[in-house]
């Protein structure tokens, strides 16, 4: 019971950590932590974690992208070859951030879950076949969770054909047979839901847009022309960073 606690406050640092480092960043470990909790409590598939323990994995699974610069993280533009040598490099620097501590269990996860099955991924350009079922479905949910959700340089794709497309192919490129059927059918179950609490956040964004002027801005709300609101209320940031941190672990 003591390192069950232990294990859920370094959880919780490193989510704060992941939130003040870069928004984005956070908003993806939350999706992907979603995403394989959700495939392992529906799907009916032994990935050998449990809920809770996909849940973690998700969280961590990137986090040695606090070693990377914030300008390479939310670049809009083709990473240059230098900064993409630099990024290949956050498996190892996670790997290396959780040795030693409660959360070293997931350091096979945070280092392998870019590696592809012909073995073109990286770090150690792993092939498939040699990679375990947890690190499998962490790479599952990584990858829908960047298809889904915001990125530096395009919106969150919420149309439900072309997302249960990508899922087949993201899935199949892990998994087959009974595994992967299911794998699909428990998905698409958690698409819809996405979708749906998508449309009704940009709804609230849209509702909110005097609200956050007013809390940006007391003195001159009603009128506000200050451009950092123009350009923050759209992205919904100022909301978002109101809500978000309070549900810290709400799903673990």
């Amino acid at each position: 019971m003591q390192r069950k606690n232990i294990e859920k406050e370094a959880l919780q640092i490193i989510q704060r950590s992941l939130y003040c480092k870069d928004l984005g960043l956070y908003r993806h470990s939350l999706l992907t932590a979603d995403i394989a909790s959700h495939v392992v409590k529906n799907s009916g598939v032994n990935f050998g974690y449990t809920a809770s323990q996909a849940y973690a994995a998700g969280i961590l699974h990137d986090v040695g992208k606090l070693c990377v610069s914030s300008n390479i993280l939310d670049k809009k533009e083709s990473l240059t070859s230098r900064e993409w040598e630099v990024v290949k490099r956050h498996p190892v620097w996670g790997y290396e951030y959780v040795q030693g501590t409660v959360l070293e269990e997931y350091g096979e996860v945070i280092l392998l879950h870019h590696e592809k099955a012909d073995g073109t991924g990286y770090p150690l350009l792993a092939k498939n076949e040699n990679i375990a079922d947890t690190v499998r479905l962490v790479a599952l949910a990584d990858q829908l969770a960047a298809f889904l959700d915001n990125r530096p340089y395009r919106r969150r794709i919420t149309h439900f054909g072309l997302v249960c497309r990508e899922i087949r192919v993201i899935a199949a490129g892990l998994f087959a047979g009974h595994v992967l059927d299911a794998i699909i059918v428990a998905l698409r179950g958690f698409v819809v839901d996405w979708i749906n609490k998508s449309r009704d956040e940009r709804q609230a964004f849209s509702s909110q847009e005097v609200v956050l002027v007013q809390c940006l801005h007391p003195d001159d709300a009603k009128g506000c022309g200050h451009g950092s609101c123009q350009q923050m209320v759209p992205d919904g940031q100022a909301m978002l960073s109101s809500k978000i941190i309070p549900g810290l672990m709400a799903n673990a």
